[in-house]
């Protein structure tokens, strides 16, 4: 078989790997064989254009697929998909470094074909090993700690937790090493008091972890390759080896989220840390702890795990404990109780650090998570006096990734290098742009320091910001439709560098962010009816992520994303998810138990039968401007 060689750099020309491969790989197993870190935000169907890669040399011929979403003039100089491409003759390729991230060079030196062959075998021989004798595994001392990005960390702190009796599991098959090369970035956190052990919050599109009031670790979840949504990667297991992979994945990210967190400290051998509390979506529960999520993908979408035993953390993680410190395998994990198979535990965790469940008599409180699931609860305080209950009704919106950017042609998740901020000056046929990025950067000082700093793409609060100023310009009507000259290749937002390749809006961006948002507003409307009360009668918005903090929710106003008077009451609530979660690890009787009382009043709403929904949907994807 003939043979190409390969070259791959980052985009400053830094050497991430060579080697030679046969003709004809598809880049995606190159990817996976190089150790290189992959977004594929459609699951690798070529229907989005999201996971763009430039080749300088041996540039393959386009597929459909790319001639649509990629564009003449970006084709013919040299952007491909790594989904749709393959190495047909020697080839030189630029990793783009929103696939990268920021710490991720830092972490790893490149290697040859030879040394990522050998470190492979080394992984095999050795995960073959202790998978045959699982007592070995206990027993060492001496362990090797999984590599991962120097973070800032807290003082270690004294844990106290309940012996529980775990779950025993038998990992006794080769597995699928993590990536612990990922971008791991840390924040301020503004965590509890008096917390000891970690708590971690495993959302679709990021991991984060904090312990005690320390710093918040956040990383990208590895099995976003395997597609933007929940939906997607429910499908991408019906291939159980897949499935296997994701497992691995997520249980991989838990082990750097705690590297970084514990690097350095007396943790990794006192075992001060003591517990992990865990709240995320029932599917990322299901990939966690190994169950195969096929039933939350079709009618009547029944989860049979809401509620999980306690489990030590080397048991969970199974073969990739070897790689632990030994205090870290006796760690207790301990999951919130999910509500239903789209309202899980990140809910039930955020509706606790909120005290939905101690609102006064009368008053209702929205909670709204902006992802990929679009969660929302309503809840209505009671007055045990006079015998009236707390009211709870939740739903799951289906919005899609799009308020993370994940069916956006240049989307990218919130890195160094996203647009964040958008603003648009001058005349409706020639406007100027006006953009931010995370990072610092900006379209004032892009470049102009040297540095090379330019934008990678759009996050989600970029696009929600660019779209409405497109609105408010009347560049894109109430239906949708961007006008010309934009319509057929999109609308310019900035330029990658000197490369000639643009990130823009196209129209197919646009009706994903109509669909979103009107998954949002018809869900809104349908869950307060179902509840009761109208939107004037709720005292409260809380808008729960990151997401919610980034945006400018006044300039959103042309969406029409929520009825317009709830806009002056929304509050950007940050990480609820890891704060609920830290009150169960703060109090687990006290906090498990009202968790317990929320999740039995809790009436589910399926937005999809309701009566109504389809119209409030259809009405909801006009864009209108509200007073």
């Amino acid at each position: 078989m003939t043979e190409c060689r390969v070259t791959i750099t980052d985009m400053e020309g830094q050497l991430l790997w060579e080697g030679n491969v046969p003709e004809r790989m598809p880049l995606t197993a190159l990817a996976k064989e190089a150790g290189l870190p992959v977004h594929l935000p459609c699951g690798g169907t070529g229907r989005c254009g999201g996971c763009r890669v430039l080749f300088t040399e041996g540039v393959p011929a386009s597929t459909a697929a790319e001639r649509e979403q990629v564009g003449p003039v970006a084709l013919r100089n040299g952007w491909r998909l790594l989904c749709c491409s393959s190495i047909r003759k020697d080839a030189r390729i630029e990793w783009p470094s929103s696939m990268l991230g920021e710490n991720w060079r830092a972490s790893k030196e490149p290697v040859t074909e030879a040394e990522a062959r050998e470190e492979a075998e080394t992984v095999e021989e050795s995960e073959v090993t202790r998978a045959n004798e699982p007592e070995a595994a206990e027993a060492e001392t001496a362990v090797v700690e999984p590599e991962a990005a120097v973070v800032e960390t807290t003082e270690p702190e004294t844990a106290e937790s309940e012996e529980t009796k775990a779950e025993t599991e038998s990992e006794t098959e080769t597995e699928i090493q993590p990536d612990t090369e990922t971008e791991i970035e840390t924040e301020s956190g503004n965590g509890i008091e008096n917390v000891t052990g970690i708590v971690l919050d495993l959302g679709t599109t990021t991991l984060a972890a904090q312990r005690g009031m320390g710093t918040v670790c956040t990383i990208a979840n590895s099995t976003r390759r395997y597609g933007a949504d929940v939906i997607s990667r429910i499908e991408a297991c019906r291939d159980e080896e897949k499935r296997r992979e994701m497992m691995f994945a997520m249980r991989g990210d838990v082990g750097s989220l705690l590297s970084a967190l514990c690097r350095g400290d007396a943790s990794q051998d006192e075992g001060t840390v003591q517990e992990l509390v865990v709240a995320c979506n029932t599917t990322m529960a299901y990939l966690l702890m190994g169950e195969d999520p096929a039933e939350l993908g079709h009618a009547p979408y029944h989860a049979s795990f809401l509620t999980w035993e306690e489990r030590k953390l080397g048991e969970l993680m199974g073969v990739l404990s070897g790689d632990m410190p030994v205090a870290w395998r006796k760690i207790t994990l301990r999951m919130v109780p999910g509500i239903s198979a789209f309202v899980g535990g990140d809910i039930t965790a955020g509706l606790l650090a909120l005290d939905f469940d101690r609102l006064p008599p009368g008053e209702t409180a929205l909670l709204l998570d902006l992802g990929t699931n679009g969660e929302m609860a309503v809840c209505t305080g009671g007055d045990a006096s006079a015998d009236i209950p707390v009211r709870l009704t939740v739903a799951s919106a289906a919005a899609g990734p799009v308020f993370e950017a994940g069916s956006i042609r240049d989307g990218v998740p919130g890195v160094t290098g996203a647009i964040c901020h958008v603003q648009l000056s001058g005349e409706k046929d020639a406007p100027v742009v006006h953009w931010q990025c995370i990072g610092g950067a900006s379209s004032e000082t892009a470049g102009e320091d040297g540095s090379g700093k330019y934008p990678v793409g759009l996050c989600g609060s970029g696009v929600l910001e660019l779209v409405a100023e497109l609105v408010r310009c009347q560049i894109v009507d109430e239906t949708g439709l961007l006008a010309e000259p934009y319509f057929a290749e999109g609308f310019p937002v900035a330029e990658r560098g000197n490369t000639g390749d643009w990130i823009r809006l196209t129209q197919e961006d646009i009706r994903q962010v109509q669909l979103g948002k009107a998954a949002i507003r018809a869900g809104v409307e349908q869950l307060l009816t179902a509840h009761g009360v109208s939107a004037e009668e709720v005292a409260r918005v809380y808008l729960a992520g990151s997401f919610g903090e980034a945006l400018e929710v006044a300039r959103l106003t042309p969406l029409g994303l929520l009825p317009p008077v709830l806009l002056p009451k929304i509050h950007a609530a940050g990480n609820t998810s890891l704060r609920g979660a830290a009150l169960v690890l703060k109090d687990p009787a006290g906090s498990m138990a009202r968790i317990e009382a929320l999740r039995r009043i809790a009436t589910e709403l399926p937005l999809a039968s309701a009566d109504g929904f389809d119209e409030r949907y259809i009405a909801g994807m006009n864009f209108r401007e509200e007073g």
